[in-house]
């Protein structure tokens, strides 16, 4: 099932940055069911990420584990210059601070339809900043 919008056929690059493999795993599976052209990056930290990035590679959405501060401070978040609903934060200190503002939280447990929706999201140059999950 492709994402319905111009995201579906071109090569888009979506970044998972996660400690955990079998949860970047997964988001990567669920991301590919929905985007089977997508470049998915998957690293397990925003230098990594950063690393494994392309010199003028356009980023449609970065899904990373780190709170707010960590992220704003990461290089990853420096080299996308990414406006707010451009990356998504996930994990324990996401989830901490996520009453903070910023960025979307994916909140666990969280499904496909939330990660499709964010897809949708990031497809239609929405910058929303709600909590998902």
């Amino acid at each position: 099932m492709a994402v319905p919008g111009s995201m579906d056929q071109v090569r888009t690059t979506v970044i998972i940055v996660h400690g955990d493999f079998l949860i970047a795993g997964d988001l990567a599976a669920t991301i590919r069911d929905f985007m089977p052209y997508a470049r998915i990056i998957t690293a397990s930290t925003p230098q990594e990420a950063c690393e494994l990035l392309g010199e003028a590679e356009s980023v449609a959405l970065a899904f990373v584990e780190a709170g707010h501060s960590d992220f704003a401070a990461s290089p990853l978040a420096q080299r996308l210059d990414v406006p707010l609903g451009r990356a998504v934060l996930l994990g324990d200190s996401a989830e901490q601070q996520a009453e903070k503002g910023g960025w979307p939280v994916l909140f666990r447990p969280f499904f496909a339809e939330d990660i499709l929706m964010l897809l949708r999201n990031a497809a239609m140059g929405s910058t929303a900043t709600s909590a998902i999950g």
